[in-house]
């Protein structure tokens, strides 16, 4: 299994790297984890810089896509340089979010009519 864990500038370091944490512990064959992000770096809110294992555009090959809050989520979804680099198909994909990473699954027409949870803030 392939899983992408989408990180974007003013990530929140949580949802990133426990995300990361706990599912590479899972000991099965062929599951496959990585950070991938819009550019070579990022830099978390709290100013931790991380080099992206794989870019973007690695999650549209992935079995599972998670993104991760940011508190640019709003703005970030915006960037149509960034969304357009997104071809997800959740026929064959497993797509979830944390915190704020509510919005790109809006954005992506994913939710429709269903509820998402959210921080306050992004609510």
């Amino acid at each position: 299994m392939k899983i992408a864990i989408l990180t974007f500038d003013a990530f929140n370091e949580i949802d990133s790297f426990v995300s990361h944490h706990i599912l590479t512990r899972v000991d099965v064959k062929d599951w496959n984890v990585a950070i991938a992000s819009p550019a070579d770096t990022v830099t978390s809110t709290g100013g931790i810089r991380i080099t992206a294992q794989q870019p973007l555009e690695y999650a549209n090959d992935a079995d599972a896509v998670l993104f991760g809050g940011s508190p640019r989520s709003r703005q970030i979804v915006e960037e149509g340089a960034i969304m357009s680099r997104l071809k997800l198909d959740p026929k064959r994909q497993l797509i979830g979010s944390q915190c704020a990473g509510a919005w790109f699954l809006a954005k992506l027409g994913l939710l429709e009519n269903r509820p998402a949870c959210t921080s306050l803030a992004s609510r």
